[in-house]
């Protein structure tokens, strides 16, 4: 499903993501570097917002990101510390908002 989203100043700036970092396999970890510098479209509670990814997330599950403040704070305060429920999928490579 396409989400559609206006972009505001604040979600056009570079907000960084960490993905999860599975090394179960070589499969894995080739594609967790391949996706290092994507752009992500991240939905929560009917929010869509973008993050590009900067790193790993050494402590995350295997489907965990890890926001930067500010990318949270565009879903909830930082006090809830965690958000079930979010989706969130890789952009095409060439994409950029």
């Amino acid at each position: 499903m396409v989400r559609f989203a206006l972009l505001s100043a604040a979600l056009v700036a570079i907000l960084p993501v960490a993905f999860a970092s599975p090394v179960a396999d070589e499969a894995t970890l080739d594609k967790r570097v391949t996706h290092e510098g994507w752009w992500m479209e991240i939905t929560y509670n009917g929010i869509t917002q973008y993050g590009k990814t900067r790193d790993e997330c050494e402590a995350c599950g295997e489907y965990d990101i890890d926001l930067s403040p500010s990318l949270f704070e565009g879903f909830a305060d930082l006090s809830v510390g965690k958000l079930e429920g979010v989706e969130w999928h890789f952009m095409n490579k060439d994409w950029s908002p």
